[in-house]
Order: C-alpha cells, then sequence, then structure tokens
C-alpha cells in the first residue's frame, strides 16, 4: 500500500500534488482522485466530438497536414469509446475538403458504399501528388531569367569625375582619402623602393599611435625583434648600415643592435637576441617568426597569445587595440634572473622535474635527462623534498576495537542532510536518516525544519 501511494502521487503534477499528499493509504488517493476527475471525462468526449464538428481544411495549409489532425481527431474519439461507422467517416472527410477539391469532392460521392476509409486516403494522396506536379510544370522557362541583368546601361567611365578616394594609396589603408594625407609624418615619407640582399620587415600598422616603451607587442608579420628606446638594452653595439621597412611603405634606419632581457609577468626573463634599436617605431615588437626558429612555441587563440617551451610555459599576452600585447613586469631588467632562448633555468630545474614527474628519486631523472625524456639542467636538488620528508615518517598504526551491538534500538546513528536547495513537492528541504548498528536498517524521512528531528524520531521508534 505504501508503494502504491507514493507512485501515485510521484506521477501527479506539481500543480496537484499538494492537494492529495494528506491522503493515508491509496485507496484513499484513488477514491479522491476519481471524484474530482471522473466526471472531467465525460465532458472531455463531447469536446472530441465538438472537434469533429467545426474541423475544416483551408487552401493555405498544407493538405496532408491537414488529413493527418483529421486522423487525430478520429484516434482520440476511438480512445474515449465513440466509434463511428466507416461510411459516416468517408462522407465526413469528403465534406471537410477545402474549396480547391470541390470538383473532386463531387466526384468521390458517386463512389460505391463499399468505399472505405483507408481507400479513400490512397485516393487523397495519388490525386495530391498529381496537383503537386502540375504545378511544378506550369512554371515557364523564362522565369529563370528573371534576376539577369542584360544591359545595366552604365555610362561610359569618361563622364565620372576622378574623385580622391582611393583603397590602394600610398599608405596601405583603405577608406581614407588620399589627398588629405599629403602632409602627414611631417613630410619624412619616402616612397617604397626594393632592398637588395636581406629584407627586413615591420608591418605593424599602429606606428603613430602614443606608445609606452616598457609595453611589447607580438607581430607575426616581422621577421625582426624592433625596440625604440635605448635603455631597454643590455648590452649595445651600433650600428649604421641597415634599413627596416615600416607598416606605411618608408624605410627607417637601424641605429643599434644588440640584447634585450624582458622579465615576464609569470616570473621568466625571456631575453631576445639581435634586437634592432630604430628611434622611428613607436612599439617594441617581437617577432613571432623568429621566437619559433629559436625553439619557442606561440600560439594565438580566443583573444590571447601563449608562449611555452618544450611543453613548458613560458608567459602570455591578451590582445589589445587590436595586437596582442606581451604581460611583462614595470621592471624587466633583471639579469640574474634571465633565460636564454635556448634555455628556462627556473622552470625546467630538476627540483620542478621531480615533482612533476611523481617524485622520483634523483637517479631517474638523471637518466631520462640522459635519454633527451626532458631537457637538461642542473641534475642535483637544490633542496629537500618536504612532500618526500612527510611521506616517510613512520606512524604507529591504528587499534582495531570493532563494537558489535546485541539489540535494536541499542544504538542509532542519526544524521540530518540538506537538499542542496532543492525543494521536494511538499516543500521539505531536508532529510533526516535513521540507521539501527544492529540491523543496519536504515529509515529516511522528510523535514521541512530542523526542529522536527525529535518529532520524527519518535515516529521512528514507535
Amino acid at each position: 500500500d505504501i508503494l502504491c501511494h507514493g507512485r501515485i502521487l510521484r506521477s501527479l503534477p506539481d500543480n496537484i500534488y499538494k492537494i492529495f499528499c494528506h491522503t493515508k493509504t491509496a485507496l484513499e488517493l484513488w477514491d479522491a482522485l476519481e471524484l474530482k476527475y471522473g466526471s472531467a471525462e465525460k465532458g472531455l468526449r463531447k469536446y472530441s466530438c465538438e472537434r469533429m464538428i467545426y474541423f475544416q481544411m483551408e487552401d493555405g495549409k498544407p493538405f496532408f497536414d491537414q488529413v493527418h489532425e483529421f486522423e487525430n481527431i478520429i484516434y482520440d474519439m476511438k480512445m474515449k469509446e465513440i466509434t463511428l461507422p466507416d461510411i459516416m467517416l468517408v462522407s465526413l472527410l469528403i465534406s471537410k475538403l477545402p474549396p480547391s477539391w470541390s470538383e473532386f469532392a463531387r466526384s468521390l460521392k458517386h463512389k460505391p458504399d463499399h468505399f472505405t476509409l483507408s481507400d479513400l486516403l490512397v485516393t487523397l494522396r495519388i490525386e495530391d501528388k498529381h496537383r503537386i506536379s502540375q504545378k511544378v510544370s506550369n512554371k515557364t522557362p523564362f522565369q529563370a531569367k528573371a534576376h539577369l541583368v542584360e544591359n545595366a546601361n552604365k555610362p561610359k567611365q569618361k563622364f565620372f569625375k576622378k574623385s580622391g578616394f582611393s583603397n590602394n594609396n600610398k599608405f596601405g589603408q583603405s577608406s581614407h582619402f588620399s589627398k588629405n594625407k599629403n602632409k602627414a609624418f611631417n613630410n619624412n615619407y619616402k616612397p617604397k623602393s626594393k632592398i637588395q640582399g636581406n629584407e627586413y620587415h615591420v608591418t605593424s600598422p599602429e606606428l603613430n599611435f602614443i606608445y609606452n616603451s616598457n609595453d611589447w607587442w607580438i607581430d607575426s608579420g616581422a621577421n625582426v625583434h624592433v625596440c625604440a628606446d635605448k635603455k631597454l638594452f643590455s648590452s649595445y653595439q651600433e650600428c649604421g648600415t641597415r634599413t627596416v621597412s615600416m607598416g606605411n611603405g618608408s624605410l627607417a634606419s637601424v641605429i643599434g643592435l644588440s640584447r634585450v632581457e624582458l622579465e615576464l609577468s609569470s616570473g621568466n626573463c625571456l631575453v631576445l637576441d639581435e634586437v634592432f634599436h630604430v628611434s622611428k617605431i613607436r612599439k617594441n615588437l617581437i617577432s613571432a617568426a623568429l621566437l619559433v626558429q629559436q625553439g619557442f612555441k606561440v600560439v594565438f587563440e580566443s583573444n590571447r597569445v601563449v608562449i611555452s617551451r618544450h611543453g613548458s610555459f613560458v608567459g602570455k599576452g591578451y590582445i589589445c587595440d587590436g595586437l596582442f600585447k606581451l604581460n611583462i613586469m614595470s621592471s624587466f631588467i633583471n639579469k640574474n634572473s634571465s633565460i636564454s632562448s635556448s634555455s628556462i633555468s627556473n622552470v625546467e630545474c630538476c627540483d620542478i622535474w621531480h615533482g612533476r614527474l611523481g617524485h622520483v628519486n634523483l637517479n631517474s631523472i638523471k637518466r631520462m635527462m640522459t635519454l633527451d625524456l626532458i631537457p637538461k639542467s642542473f641534475n642535483e636538488l637544490k633542496q629537500k623534498c618536504e612532500v618526500c620528508v612527510q611521506a616517510k615518517q613512520p606512524r604507529k598504526s591504528f587499534q582495531n576495537s570493532v563494537q558489535k551491538e546485541t539489540c535494536v534500538l541499542e544504538l542509532i546513528h542519526i544524521d540530518i542532510y540538506d537538499s542542496n536547495g532543492v525543494i521536494t513537492r511538499g516543500g521539505k528541504k531536508y532529510f533526516i536518516t535513521f540507521i539501527n548498528d544492529f540491523s543496519k536498517y536504515c529509515y529516511v524521512y522528510l523535514i521541512i525544519h530542523k526542529s522536527e528531528l525529535f518529532e520524527k524520531f519518535k515516529v521512528y521508534k514507535a
């Protein structure tokens, strides 16, 4: 009776569950449902008959979708024990045909009496396909040329006035008037010329913006590292014979060539070799192609760039003003924590690999370095591993104290649980479990407030 009562309550919708949850037995619940909703079944039968009477097909809707709706009405009436003879169903369906089928409906009325509903549906399907094929065949072959333009009647070019708008101007930018750019760059513009030998390109289009000398931008189109501030170089060597091609097509001279050390926000220090000192540049650029050639991996995805080497994280940056800006520290010149393009010492040290490999012994790490499975670095631990020391500490075993109860209700384990914010149909928010230590049998009670614990315990004990 308890299982039957629970299954019936579980099948009820939420809006009527509270009306019948107070019933005690399954029979009482069933009688209450029949008393409340038994008379509604008669009204539903009348509603099914009314649907059949007022059903009418229309020309604007798909024909056989309306036929299926008629079949659903018949099936609904059969489920409510309303059965109509086959000849009446045939007559009803013929009378419900749309106005465009009036001639065909008149011919169907002359069919013999043994003409069943199934025969009528087959006949309607054949006629519907025939009407669809006629609509396709009635289309003229000239309709395909409705959107063709044979003569645009466009006047000759000489009647149009030449405007100053140009998509391919000397600045390499579209949607600008060339005549408004004649005085740009303080008249320092030079036409682009071919460079014999090695060509150095700087393709960033943001050259005229106000910049911060400590910001560095990763450019996938540049083939050299470029810096504008001489103070950022760790060592410096003058060079006045080279030039670089700017993004606007002009040429800029290279003043010097040396090394720059960047302290990244990740704690690593990235060393850039052969950085060009160009005073006319407005942004410090890092060539992504040179980083890849030196063994780094540069990944652009999800509005950010990630730099790694040999699977070890080096640094990252985010998109800003249409370019990828590298995250660096405010004062990044720190020679004591520098790493070169060939090694990343603070990432690939022996202590880090000891932790990554599950605290393996030092001999295993040396053997993996010999086999080139991991990058070679200083192969001695700088300090003792605290995790290994704690794991090797011995402890005393726990005493096995097993106490078995000998009768029911001698020891009961009680727990109150929150339903994690999910409220049941009866508005219950918590549930209590009573576990008898002797029989291991568990009882579960749903409660609204935690203060109902004692009342449920009395019910459990009784």
